[in-house]
């Protein structure tokens, strides 16, 4: 098919913008990496059928009348094998605009995953676990709008609590600075308002190359559903979930490399302590 990043990730009925070429068979045969369940872990998979087999799609009305080839076809099966294990399959249908200016992805099987990792379980707690799995399934079914209700209600729900864990990255000479504007931050109730106050305070280890994730999560929230369309509120929903995923992630791994070091540092005081008794 023609991008890669299209059947990996685009979510279902969202228009993708594409040159599609005049006939179907111009189209690229690309390999895709996804989660294969009988391998368990992502693995290559190779489109297995041809682009012909999708005539079968034609309306019977173009069969009685003489377009050209490339206007018969508005519609592609795509078949993918696991290249590994050769046994598990995915599934592709794709809706080619009428004016060929864009792609969509109208139907898929497996879906696209709704899990939730481990990591982000134990931060945002059990209450807003739910929130989140409906997020990702609004966000693969390319309602906007409803994908990015959920991911705001949870970054309003646990903002407090990520803020304070986001001190514990911070050295000590910056710390008091950061703890000052968080005290000032926790006084407003609007999520967008605190990460507002402390968003230019964050530990150098939370910003990757130019991007600040706080900044981008600030933006991301000011940016209101009421009167955007379900194309900008996906795209905002996917910007607000990133930056959970990645701040979720970065506290959660330095609070256990923390437990773990404690836990070295305590066994090896009690074996040096025996030695010196």
């Amino acid at each position: 098919m023609p991008d890669i990043k299209f059947l990996e990730k685009q979510p279902l009925y969202t228009k993708f913008p594409f040159n599609v070429p005049e006939f179907i068979l111009q189209f690229d045969q690309v390999n895709i990496n996804m989660f294969c369940n009988v391998c368990d872990g992502n693995r290559t998979f190779n489109m297995t059928n041809e682009y012909d087999d999708s005539f079968i799609h034609i309306h019977p009305k173009l069969l009685r009348e003489s377009e050209a080839r490339s206007n018969m076809n508005k519609y592609i099966t795509l078949d993918y094998l696991c290249a590994s294990c050769k046994e598990f399959m995915r599934f592709f249908f794709i809706r080619v605009d009428e004016n060929f200016e864009y792609i969509q992805k109208i139907g898929q099987f497996p879906p696209l995953d709704i899990s939730i990792p481990e990591y982000i379980k134990k931060v945002i707690g059990k209450e807003y676990e739910d929130y989140f799995k409906k997020g990702r399934i609004s966000e693969n079914f390319g309602f906007g709008i409803g994908a990015h209700a959920y991911y705001r209600r949870i970054i309003e729900g646990i903002i407090d609590d990520l803020l304070d864990k986001i001190s514990n990255l911070l050295p000590d000479i910056e710390k008091e600075k950061y703890e000052e504007a968080l005290t000032k931050a926790k006084k407003t109730k609007n999520a967008a308002e605190k990460i507002e106050i402390v968003k230019d305070l964050i530990p150098p280890i939370l910003i990757q190359d130019r991007y600040n994730p706080l900044r981008t999560l600030h933006e991301a929230l000011s940016i209101g559903i009421h009167v955007e369309s379900d194309e900008i509120c996906i795209e905002n929903a996917i910007i607000i979930r990133k930056n959970l995923e990645f701040l979720v992630e970065a506290i959660y791994r330095y609070e256990e490399k923390s437990k773990e070091y404690i836990k070295d540092m305590d066994n090896l005081k009690k074996k040096l302590e025996k030695y010196k008794s």
